[in-house]
This record gives C-alpha cells, sequence and structure tokens, in this order.
C-alpha cells in the first residue's frame, strides 16, 4: 500500500487512537499529514507555456536546445529545471530510439545479401546487386578469392549467375589495381528481373593475365594494353561477341564458357581459362 492511501486511513479525531500512534502503526511520518504542497510558481508556469509553445513547434528539441531557445525568448533558466518541468509536462523528445530497425518476429523477412560472412569483397558485391535497379549495369573489381572461395564464396557465385546476367570476366595482371601477388579481376554483371530460369547463359573470360607483367616505373600499363580486349567486349552489341581461343591456338585470351559447363566445376569457380 503507498504512503498516500495509508494518510488518507488516519482519522485525527479518532477516540482511541492519538495522531501520533496511528502514524506509527501505518508506519508513515506524522509531519506528512500536515504538508501542504507549495504548488507551481508563477515562473515555472510562465516557462512551462513557453516550453509548450516551442515544443509544439520543433518536437525534436532536447533539453539543452531547449534551453538555448528559452534564452533566446528572454527566460532565465538552467538546464536541471528545464529538463525536470518537461519530465513533468510529459514532453519527450521525438528521436530515433535504440533496436527500431529489430524486426518484429512474425514479419516476412526479405535478405538482401544471399550470404553473410567475414569477407568484405563477397559482401562489396552483395551490396552492389542490392543497389541496382530494374536492368541496372555493374563492373566490380574484385581480388581473385572471389571467383574460387568455396563457402559463401560459392553460394553467392550460384545467386549471381542464376539472377544476373554475369557476362564478363577480364582478369588482370597480378598487383594491378590490388598489392603485389593479389590477383585482380573484373566483373561485369547486369541485374535482371525475378524469373524461375537462369539468367547468365554464358560468360566471357578475357584472360590479360598470364605472361604479362607490369612494374611501376619500366614497364607501367597503359590504354593501350587494353585495346584489345576493348575490340573482343563489343560494347556496342556484346551478343555479337567471337571467340579467339581454340584447341589449335591456346595462346590467344578471349573464351566462352557456358552456364552448364561453369556449374560441373567445383565450387561454381569462375576462376577458368
Amino acid at each position: 500500500m503507498n504512503t498516500s492511501r495509508r494518510q488518507t486511513m488516519v482519522k485525527i479525531d479518532h477516540e482511541k487512537l492519538s495522531v501520533v500512534r496511528q502514524s506509527v502503526l501505518l508506519g508513515i511520518s506524522r509531519s506528512s499529514l500536515y504538508y501542504v504542497t507549495k504548488g507551481i510558481s508563477t515562473y515555472n508556469l510562465a516557462l512551462m507555456r513557453g516550453i509548450d509553445r516551442v515544443f509544439t513547434r520543433w518536437p525534436f528539441l532536447g533539453v539543452r536546445q531547449m534551453r538555448v531557445y528559452l534564452v533566446l525568448q528572454g527566460y532565465t533558466a538552467g538546464r536541471k529545471r528545464v529538463r525536470r518541468l518537461m519530465r513533468l509536462m510529459g514532453s519527450e523528445p521525438v528521436y530515433q530510439k535504440p533496436r527500431t530497425s529489430v524486426s518484429h518476429p512474425k514479419h516476412k523477412r526479405y535478405p538482401c545479401f544471399w550470404a553473410t560472412g567475414s569477407n568484405k569483397q563477397l559482401n562489396f558485391v552483395q551490396h552492389i546487386h542490392t543497389l541496382l535497379n530494374g536492368h541496372g549495369k555493374a563492373a566490380v573489381v574484385m581480388p581473385g578469392n572471389v571467383l574460387f572461395e568455396g563457402g559463401a564464396g560459392k553460394t553467392v557465385r550460384q545467386k549471381l549467375l542464376k539472377v544476373t546476367d554475369f557476362y564478363t570476366i577480364l582478369r588482370l595482371p597480378t598487383g594491378v589495381l590490388y598489392k603485389l601477388g593479389v590477383k585482380t579481376n573484373i566483373i561485369f554483371f547486369d541485374r535482371r528481373s525475378p524469373n524461375p530460369e537462369p539468367q547468365t547463359k554464358e560468360v566471357w573470360v578475357y584472360d590479360f593475365r598470364t605472361n604479362v607483367h607490369f612494374t611501376l616505373k619500366q614497364n607501367p600499363m597503359t590504354f593501350a594494353y587494353l585495346r584489345d580486349f576493348i575490340d573482343c567486349y563489343n560494347s556496342e552489341n556484346r551478343h555479337e561477341r567471337h571467340e579467339t581461343w581454340n584447341e589449335d591456338n591456346p595462346d590467344v585470351r578471349f573464351r566462352r564458357f557456358t552456364y552448364s559447363q561453369i556449374m560441373e566445376r567445383g565450387k561454381t569457380s569462375l576462376d577458368i581459362f
């Protein structure tokens, strides 16, 4: 039983029990029976009206900003007084609270990523896919492990081949765009509308890595070295490409792989030529 309820049980004109004895039995202070609250001062009422006007216009203001606005309007009040009056008025600022992004257990989830893990490159590729609209196009620089890593890497590659038109891989020389010793690739894919059929029909691979070496000073990589790739890529109509690789001439750099050939490889590896 709270104190207010016990105070109402005290009878001042009781015939047998004095007020002191009743207070002891009820476990309350006798002086609390005679205390009369002073109420809210006139100045605090004026402050509360000022807080109400400001808060109605800007409901996101906290105690610090509210005090600044009150001072600009001619009021004198400390931060503690403003906080106490705002609590008394029930004026709680509107702001983003913790765990607001946690979904309800009964709500259906639409995961953006096909696989999650510590590999930032795999997460980066999946993030780019979520940013593409409609039939958006992407060309992404990736290290070699994205094309052959198992586990999450295999899942991401299978999904890319199924839901996008993953049509070109450019195998760059080791150490280009990444640190020395790291194999670099540029992957090209277009986003497609949801479809039960795989959207990738064939993948074209240009091998610009085998027997190719560049240095920063003596033999730097220039645009002229990419001229052959640009011609093979055929950006004007990439559906009319011509494969330069064949068994009699295995040293050329442009080769075509079908979807079924890739899916038959272990881990769906795209580190191929």
